[in-house]
């Protein structure tokens, strides 16, 4: 069995303060895998960054994944926010 550690980074607009922001992490939390959840936020641009790390088991290179990072683009919209950009990194295979 395989443990890979991904850091997943959006970015998105529409965010009033870091407290708007942090707002998220109890529905990011709830996805199967995630680790951490890491908000910044940018006042002068409206701008904010959350880092959702996910820890994955699989079973051998065929399995697929259990995290689905569409999950999180779905809820920054619902939280009202504009997505703008993702970006992945590998932490650990």
């Amino acid at each position: 069995m395989t443990r890979t550690k991904t850091a997943y980074y959006y970015s998105f607009s529409g965010a009033s303060s870091l407290t708007a922001v942090s707002q998220l992490s109890d529905s990011i939390y709830a996805i199967p895998g995630v680790t951490e959840f890491k908000p910044r936020y940018k006042p002068e641009s409206g701008q904010a960054e959350i880092m959702v790390v996910v820890v994955e088991k699989r079973s051998g290179p065929e399995s697929r994944p259990q995290f689905n990072a569409i999950n999180v683009k779905k809820i920054i919209g619902e939280y009202g926010f504009d997505f703008m950009n993702m970006t992945i990194r590998d932490i650990e295979h």
